[in-house]
């Protein structure tokens, strides 16, 4: 009635609130409306329009699911609360309507309001930041894939050229070398692009292992054959060193090839002229793989170690050491291809001088599963 709308608005604006009453549900319904309110008081008992009928056609409006709904009841009456519960009923205010409980009720609502405001704010905001990284990953992998394309042609007529030169036999010694310097960069960068395009599919969980049973032994002969001329060129002594009863392993043979590769390559950068790097590699535990690159370089710092299988991390060159630097692609494959397999890689000294850059990977496909299970999580083949 009159008397209980003009109480109610007497608390609210002299609490500062701004009221806009109505006469009846009908009237209430068509204020909403038309007017930006930020919460409705509706009575049970009003003419022409009852409050249940009042709340299902606000809550019915394009606004109406996001601006609290308090009714006003009488005390004890649980049939109406239940009726306007199913109406649409966010809280109730039991007759007679007291101040203190009207203005507590009426700040919680609106807080809880302000707060869900915030919250579509606030999602909304990281919806755009997500679309827009999503954007800035998907303009990345397309620049990535053209810079990787057009640079493999010039660089196949390189290669190309190159041994084509290499097989006359009236060359002199020294074009000869220049020639195979010539041919193991354009090698290293051929590399440096598979790498590239590795990390970018990986980065899209496109790095998925094509596991094979693999002979170990005949890997670490591709391995032998491909680092006998990075041997010439580094002019370092690379040493495999392996023992004869390895079990054949599950794996993706070109991945893990490219991963000791990758490894003995970084070392050539860092280890000085005429020092040996060894692979080595053993089984542990019956069940796992171990693979280790042994260098005499100036070792990794202890506070890099953790980070230098990120992407473009690289060592600030020594002043001891004759590295070449290189653009942190190398290991950050590496660390993913591993990884992908179930595996885990590492570095750490290598005594009395140098690194050892170790890694491990399951023996089996099984093994891979329960060793990811173990970590939390099951990764997919």
């Amino acid at each position: 009635n009159l008397q209980n709308r003009l109480v109610v608005e007497g608390h609210l604006v002299a609490a500062g609130y701004q009221v806009i009453q109505a006469e009846n549900g009908k009237e209430a319904v068509e204020i909403f409306a038309f007017n930006p309110v930020d919460l409705v008081l509706l009575d049970v008992m009003m003419p022409v329009m009852d409050g249940f009928e009042a709340c299902r056609h606000i809550r019915a409006m394009e606004r109406g699911s996001e601006v609290p709904i308090l009714f006003v009841t009488a005390h004890g009456d649980l049939e109406t609360h239940e009726k306007a519960i199913e109406s649409g009923a966010d809280d109730f205010l039991s007759k007679p309507i007291q101040r203190v409980e009207l203005l507590l009720r009426t700040k919680s609502l609106l807080r809880i309001r302000r707060l869900e405001q915030e919250l579509v704010r606030s999602n909304a905001h990281v919806r755009s930041q997500r679309d827009a990284l999503l954007r800035a990953q998907q303009e990345k992998r397309r620049l990535t894939a053209m810079i990787v394309h057009d640079l493999r042609g010039p660089l196949g007529c390189v290669l190309g050229n190159a041994d084509y030169v290499l097989d006359s036999d009236r060359l002199t010694e020294s074009f000869q070398q220049a020639l195979r310097d010539i041919h193991a960069s354009a090698d290293t960068m051929d590399r440096m692009l598979n790498d590239l395009l590795d990390i970018a599919r990986s980065e899209d969980g496109a790095l998925a292992p094509k596991l094979k049973s693999v002979n170990v032994l005949d890997l670490l002969d591709e391995v032998r054959s491909y680092l006998r001329g990075r041997e010439r060129n580094s002019r370092h002594q690379i040493i495999i060193d392996s023992r004869p009863e390895l079990k054949p392993v599950q794996a993706d043979r070109d991945l893990i090839r490219r991963v000791i590769e990758n490894l003995v390559e970084n070392s050539t950068k860092y280890a000085p002229a005429w020092t040996d790097i060894r692979v080595e590699v053993s089984l542990e535990d019956g069940e796992r793989l171990l693979f280790k690159v042994r260098d005499r370089g100036p070792g990794v710092p202890p506070e890099f170690r953790s980070k230098i299988f990120e992407q473009y991390v690289q060592l600030d060159r020594d002043r001891h050491s004759h590295a070449r630097g290189g653009r942190g692609l190398g290991l950050a494959f590496c660390r993913l291809a591993v990884e992908a397999h179930g595996g885990q890689i590492w570095v750490e000294n290598n005594q009395p001088t140098g690194s050892a850059f170790c890694f491990w990977i399951p023996l089996t496909a099984d093994g891979r599963m329960a060793l990811a299970a173990a970590r939390g999580g099951v990764e997919a083949a």
